[in-house]
């Protein structure tokens, strides 16, 4: 965008100078046609093609007819995105299907009311070469019962738990707040995470009152959650209350743990009442342990809540 407002300045300026004037300007047909081809390609920005990304593996790759997120973007249907320039969303985003988001070097966006991700369907984020490209998702405008990435809390269903979906980082920098009652990244109230894997980037999710970082929501489960690599700082909110008892990453108020496998990576998940670390959403015998497997070269800090 500011190169478009560069370029349309220097155009204006060009314009109101007499054709002798013009004449005088070395390349003034070039730069007449240039502006014609970038005019017409920045109108027709719908799509784009070979657009490059890093996959799970870091090897780059790229990506045709990809939709340029844009303020007005809420409903991601199947299909590529990429953030090319900074922009914020103030409605929830809302995943249909396959998606694949590419986070550009240099841009964010700020996506404040959260992005749904239900059981179902997926989302996968990708960084580029130089890995800033950025996601703000959530915080105090996350709707109560959603993630912030991930389920949602059907209030025309009530007994419907707000399960996530399919939910992939492989790049960036992540951040991700849930409402009250919904996990940074998983499951909206009452919702298991689904599914949840981290290959890489800076990850930083938090929980609404009652629920994780990553995993479930407030009553839900942590569901598959696999971490590979990068930086993850997961934490649970125990909101006004310490008997909410949530894992840093696993289960919600007293949600199971799951099954959680970290392979690689630096991880610090810290919980909140009596919840775990990592795993269970509460110290009672009644609630679920799950699965916690640490190998490879992964650094773990996982720290329980204070009651």
């Amino acid at each position: 965008a500011a190169v478009y407002e560069q370029v349309q300045a220097a155009y204006d300026a060009y314009n109101v100078l007499t054709y002798e004037q013009q004449a005088q300007i070395n390349g003034a047909d070039i730069f007449d046609d240039l502006f014609a081809v970038f005019n017409s390609a920045t109108n027709a920005l719908a799509t784009i093609n070979n657009v490059s990304y890093l996959d799970e593996d870091c090897d780059q790759q790229t990506a045709n007819n990809v939709t340029v997120v844009e303020s007005t973007t809420t409903s991601w249907g199947e299909g590529w995105y990429v953030v090319s320039t900074s922009v914020s969303i103030s409605s929830r985003i809302t995943v249909t299907g396959e998606v694949h988001l590419i986070l550009a070097d240099g841009n964010t966006l700020t996506a404040s009311a959260g992005i749904t991700v239900a059981q179902g369907n997926s989302l996968t984020i990708y960084c580029q070469q130089g890995g800033t490209g950025t996601l703000n998702a959530g915080g105090t405008s996350t709707p109560g019962n959603y993630a912030g990435i991930g389920g949602k809390w059907n209030i025309a269903s009530p007994t419907t738990p707000g399960t996530g979906g399919t939910i992939t980082i492989n790049g960036g920098n992540v951040t991700a707040q849930g409402g009250t009652y919904g996990a940074g990244i998983g499951g909206g109230n009452a919702g298991a995470v689904g599914s949840v894997t981290i290959n890489g980037g800076t990850v930083t999710a938090i929980g609404g009152a009652g629920s994780t970082g990553i995993g479930g929501g407030y009553g839900g489960g942590g569901g598959t959650i696999t971490i590979n690599g990068g930086t993850v700082t997961a934490t649970a909110n125990s909101g006004n209350s310490s008997s909410q008892n949530c894992a840093g990453i696993g289960g919600g108020w007293s949600g199971n743990g799951g099954t959680i496998t970290i392979n690689g990576g630096t991880v610090t998940a810290t919980g909140s009442g009596t919840g775990a670390g990592i795993g269970r959403g509460s110290s009672s015998n009644v609630v679920a342990v799950g699965s916690c497997s640490i190998t490879g070269d992964a650094v773990v800090f996982a720290t329980g809540g204070d009651s």
